[in-house]
């Protein structure tokens, strides 16, 4: 797959709202004119300048010119509850008018899945609209050490920078670091990509994990500059258990090719099973969510008009340049990712939930 993915879903299990989504011509025809002068407001659990808040800016840039009636599209940051806020008022505090959708991230879906404080909304219900997925990459500054033998030969632990437990790239580096027998310890509390780039340009944090639209825009210029080198990334899920790099980002190696290169055989175990499922879970990245009981009407216009924007190659091209790469795929095979997703089993769920804590 590519490095960004734009597709239209819809939730499995949700067959009620599939249903009432339909394009039947009921609901089509008065698609047509739903949204003709109205606004629709995107919440994002990300801070400015995130992955998050970069993809819910661009779809607020371009979805209006497809979906029918042309409403105004707005994005609204809160990160409040790492995204449990802006799922409960979605789903069900707002009116059910389709004005209001949520952009989470996997994040959001394992915190539901571990079933953290906070999370009692009906996740497995909210109708998806459509989604963008953005790569994870792992960077490491220079001084730190600059290859696999010299960070696992480190006397303290690398300081891995992010803003708080239980994100993709906590995992990420969680996982991926131990599995290179290199010392690692979460450092909590940054508020954005923004200032987490800026704790490695100042040596606070030797490491971090951003997507990649989070890399291009605050992190490439580490790299540029010497200070910073690409470690790797977590790559394309594969055959057989395999990852392959992404084209848009191939000086980053894969995981995979990192373990085998020093290791000398291909990784295996709980851990590796766990990275797999992260795999998984990036390329089906951010995706805006409705709730449950949206009207059929709203449902239909905003999938047509997701599904047009993600044909449009001169949007293809704008997410190319903004995140990385595009490509758009199918309801099945971005459904499959989901449910997927969801049916983790509990052995690899509980490897994913220790190292989205860090250990």
């Amino acid at each position: 797959m590519g490095i960004v993915l734009l597709s239209l879903v819809l939730v499995a299990g949700s067959a009620s709202c599939s249903r009432r989504g339909s394009s039947g011509s009921g609901a089509g025809a008065k698609a047509a004119t739903f949204y003709k002068g109205k606004t629709i407001t995107i919440t994002t659990k990300s801070s400015p300048g995130g992955n998050g808040d970069t993809t819910a800016r661009l779809l607020a840039q371009y979805l209006p010119n497809y979906i029918p009636g042309h409403p105004h599209v707005v994005v609204k940051n809160n990160a409040g509850g790492a995204g449990s806020v802006m799922m409960k008022n979605v789903a069900e505090v707002f009116p059910n008018d389709g004005l209001n959708l949520a952009l989470p991230d996997t994040a959001v879906v394992l915190r539901w899945m571990f079933k953290q404080d906070g999370t009692d909304y009906p996740l497995d219900k909210m109708p998806i609209i459509g989604d963008v997925t953005a790569p994870l990459v792992v960077i490491v500054r220079k001084s730190a050490g600059a290859t696999v033998a010299d960070l696992q030969k480190r006397k303290q632990p690398l300081a891995a920078g992010s803003t708080a437990p239980g994100g993709t790239g906590v995992i990420d580096m969680t996982l991926g670091f131990k599995l290179l027998g290199i010392p690692v310890k979460e450092v909590y509390g940054y508020s954005g990509a923004g200032p987490v780039a800026l704790a490695v340009e100042r040596g606070e944090a030797d490491t971090a994990s951003p997507a990649a639209g989070a890399y291009l825009a605050s992190y490439k210029t580490l790299v540029d500059r010497g200070l910073a080198y690409p470690f790797y990334q977590v790559g394309d899920p594969g055959p057989d258990n395999t990852l392959a790099r992404s084209p848009a980002l191939s000086e980053f190696p894969t995981l995979q090719e990192l373990y085998q290169k020093q290791y000398g055989h291909a990784p295996s175990g709980p851990e590796w099973d766990a990275v797999l499922k992260l795999a998984d879970m990036v390329q089906l990245g951010l995706f805006l969510s409705a709730r449950p009981d949206t009207p059929p009407e709203a449902l239909t216009a905003l999938r047509q008009g997701f599904d047009r924007m993600a044909a449009d190659p001169a949007v293809k091209s704008k997410l190319n340049t903004t995140l990385g790469g595009a490509v758009s795929v199918g309801n099945a095979e971005a459904g499959k990712l989901l449910q997927n997703l969801l049916n983790t089993s509990g052995d690899v769920l509980s490897v994913l939930e220790d190292a989205a804590n860090g250990k």
